[in-house]
């Protein structure tokens, strides 16, 4: 059997960036069989770019790509220090996707280019949101400019999921703290960032809270020296 390869085929045409944002609000509504609503919400806000503070911005990407503005679509820093991590421990935890990466890699499953990550196909599939992301980055940067970066983390946090049904960061902030992504605090916006990686676990849950907290230290103490946060 030949190998297979990354082709054009296996990619969401990048048209769809033309049509941005491509994420809209949406709002689900369920009646009974006699019109009664039993169900009427809004499952995705949409955020622009200009609406998400610094602080926001700085939260995610101590977390997921703190090079993030310097690469052009692939974490290699990222993947360098997964390796290390992953070699410390004996086994595959973390991959180091950065965000342009996260971003393709949610693109291609909405779009039905997602196999099975195990195995060969896993490691094939990561090679292709690589070739993806890299595509993403020439994408926006056509269309955006200077400002193409912002634009690729607003559709990253728009698209999202932040555990109990909120996808986007919108959703999330209004569920979760009442507000809107530009009133969140530093706190808040901490918060918010410790979910895209753990979007099963209940975050409202004290426990389950703590835990994930806790398990961020090196995050926080980040954000404090670059005076995101304070004591």
């Amino acid at each position: 059997e030949n190998p297979q390869r990354v082709s054009e085929g296996d990619f969401p045409d990048l048209s769809i960036f033309d049509h941005f944002p491509f994420v809209r609000d949406n709002r689900v509504t369920i009646k009974s069989s006699d019109g009664v609503t039993l169900v009427d919400r809004v499952s995705r806000i949409y955020v622009r770019k200009e609406d998400i503070p610094d602080h926001v911005q700085w939260a995610f990407l101590v977390k997921e790509d703190q090079d993030f503005k310097n690469h052009h679509g692939i974490n290699l820093w990222g993947k360098v220090r997964a390796t290390k991590i992953n070699l410390e421990q004996g086994k595959l935890r973390t991959a180091g996707s950065g965000i342009t990466e996260q971003l393709a890699k949610m693109v291609m499953a909405q779009q039905g280019k997602m196999p099975l990550r195990g195995g060969y196909d896993g490691v094939v599939q990561k090679l292709k949101e690589m070739a993806y992301a890299t595509a993403i980055e020439g994408k926006f940067a056509e269309k955006y400019g200077e400002h193409a970066k912002d634009e690729i983390f607003a559709t990253y946090l728009n698209m999202t999921y932040f555990g109990n049904g909120n996808y986007g960061i919108g959703m999330a902030a209004k569920n979760y703290f009442g507000k809107h992504v530009s009133q969140l605090s530093p706190p808040q916006a901490l918060f918010l960032s410790l979910l895209p990686r753990n979007p099963a676990t209940n975050p409202t849950n004290d426990e389950n809270f703590t835990k994930l907290w806790h398990a961020q230290g090196e995050v926080i103490t980040t954000l404090y020296k670059r005076g995101v946060i304070s004591k």
